[in-house]
């Protein structure tokens, strides 16, 4: 996790997409943020103790329908053993975890403890990539916009963009949480729509 990098307000780290019906809800963890927007991210920590329990509430009238379904019994129960947690990023990486656990992934977290504040874009993650041995970096297409590929051919390291046309066409307008697809899908039909072998 590179949660050691500056927080960014109303972004992916602290709020994700749900649906009710066609229309698409975000939910938000709060977070103590005000006033401390040069903090890293593992720096902030939730406003509301009982936040699970709000979330849970939510999903409840998200996902009427869905209740009964293995799946939802899955993110509920996620979100309660996770309401003790008040650390964004140990928030994060448990639900990671779980997430990685429900669909059988086998895949190792780790916080990175390198200190990159005086590298650019490039150089912070080529510096990673270095210290922990990867010379495949996956990105998305968005990517391209910002990254120097060849800082990266120059260091060794394979830059891999995801195309997602080879992914199966999803019937919603914006992409959701993974939570959603954990409460309408089965597990295999998690992995198909988000393109896991």
């Amino acid at each position: 996790m590179f949660d050691n990098q500056q927080y960014t307000r109303r972004d992916w780290r602290n709020r994700n997409i749900f649906y009710v019906g066609e229309k698409p809800k975000w939910l938000t963890l709060e977070v103590d943020s005000k006033g401390r927007y040069l903090e890293s991210i593992d720096e902030m920590s939730v406003v509301k103790s009982d936040w699970a329990m709000s979330f849970i509430n939510k999903l409840d009238n998200y996902y009427f329908e869905n209740r009964k379904t293995i799946g939802f019994e899955f993110v509920r129960d996620t979100f309660l053993q996770s309401n003790n947690l008040i650390k964004l990023t140990e928030i994060n990486e448990y639900l990671i975890g779980r997430v990685l656990e429900y669909l059988n992934i086998s895949l190792k977290i780790e916080r990175s403890r390198l200190k990159l504040e005086n590298l650019g874009k490039d150089e912070k993650l080529i510096a990673l990539c270095k210290e922990y041995g990867i010379f495949t970096y996956i990105t998305g297409p968005r990517a391209l916009s910002y990254l120097d590929r060849n800082k990266f051919k120059e260091e060794s390291i394979v830059v891999e963009i995801v195309d997602y046309t080879l992914m199966p066409p999803i019937s919603l307008p914006v992409e959701p949480s993974i939570f959603h697809w954990l409460i309408t899908l089965d597990a295999d039909g998690v992995k198909e729509v988000c393109g896991i072998n």
